[in-house]
């Protein structure tokens, strides 16, 4: 019993490595990409969270969105999508990308998506379906850089948002967006604290 007991721990703990190896190998798949989850060199990291500026009528419901492309080696997993807020990554250099992910956080609830790829010049995702409706964005970040050490101000991405229901109607417009740290974020309410 001891020995099949041993033989599925180490059965187990090996299964996960490997597939933290597959993860990595995968990040690695075309380094002529500067997509974050191919060139895990690659120094373009906007995580944190994103404001409207200025929202409009047909998007007011919307509070804030969530950026993940990654954890820092030994501070454990980031946590998007779930409502948390992962510890920044100011001293660690080490970085282990993963395909961007993240929430839209609504006044209705939250909304999921997973992104093919980010990057500065190009950033776009379809989040999931919630109450028959869901939400589309294309855009491009301004700033270069890791953004928990940079700190940017103003706007720093734009782009087309788009909100569709299941009867077919549909928003869309022009939205900029302002960055802020997950340090403030505040941890019951998942709302941003105003500076």
């Amino acid at each position: 019993m001891k020995h099949t007991y041993f033989f599925i721990k180490s059965f187990a703990a090996g299964a996960i490595a490997i597939i933290v190896i597959c993860v990595v190998a995968a990040c690695r798949v075309d380094s002529s990409s500067t997509s974050i989850i191919e060139d895990p060199s690659n120094s373009f990291r906007p995580d944190g969270g994103y404001e409207l500026l200025s929202p409009s009528e047909n998007f007011k419901e919307v509070i804030w969105l969530s950026v993940i492309t990654g954890t820092g080696v030994g501070r454990g997993s980031a946590c998007a999508p779930k409502p948390c807020v992962p510890e920044t990554v100011e001293q660690s250099d080490e970085w282990i990308p993963y395909p961007p992910k993240g929430i839209l956080v609504t006044k209705t609830g939250l909304y999921e998506w997973e992104a093919v790829e980010i990057r500065r010049d190009r950033f776009a995702f379809a989040t999931d379906e919630r109450d028959g409706v869901k939400y589309q964005f294309v855009g491009s970040f301004s700033i270069d850089g890791d953004y928990e050490r940079v700190k940017p101000t103003g706007i720093v991405l734009t782009g087309q948002l788009a909100k569709v229901d299941t009867q077919g109607k549909t928003s869309n417009e022009e939205v900029t967006l302002t960055w802020f740290s997950w340090g403030e974020v505040d941890r019951e309410s998942f709302r941003r604290k105003k500076p």
